[in-house]
């Protein structure tokens, strides 16, 4: 739920997941009834882990935790994308 929050509001660049656990999430979120486009846009799995697909991607390391790049609000000049 708070990475389908995350991605259907547009407040993540990026979410950084091992890709063993995108497999988990996706099916997780299939059994859920979300569509392929929606894991499409979502997921880098089952895509290959080198490529550039999805807004969660694979990091080494992060088998138990993921970590976020949230996007920069429009009226903050101090922060980069």
């Amino acid at each position: 739920m708070l990475i389908q929050s995350f991605i259907e509001h547009g407040d993540a660049t990026y979410i950084f997941l091992d890709y063993s656990r995108q497999k988990r999430l996706y099916e997780a979120a299939k059994a859920a009834g979300a569509s392929s486009a929606e894991l499409d846009k979502a997921l880098q799995y089952p895509r290959p882990r080198n490529t550039n697909n999805g807004v969660v991607r694979h990091e080494e390391g992060h088998l138990i935790h993921v970590h976020v790049r949230v996007k920069c609000p429009e009226n903050q000049a101090r922060c980069e994308d």
